[in-house]
């Protein structure tokens, strides 16, 4: 239950920042709108750090999709 209300966190933010639009010109704007997200990388086996310190799991192979 911790991870569906962290994911729907997640998309929350996200929904949020689709929202929010940067001053400037249209140009501008798409240049500068970003979305950062934001996880602990210790929920496996959903996201986590191998030995090299990369994240993987199955969230980041998702995200790459």
């Amino acid at each position: 239950m911790d991870f569906l209300r962290r994911l729907g966190l997640v998309f929350l933010v996200g929904i949020l920042a689709t929202l929010v639009q940067p001053r400037g010109s249209a140009a501008e704007s798409s240049a500068l709108a970003t979305l950062n997200v934001v996880i602990d990388d210790n929920y496996p086996p959903y996201v986590f750090r191998d030995s090299n310190g990369t994240l993987i799991g199955y969230l980041v192979d998702m995200w790459r999709l």
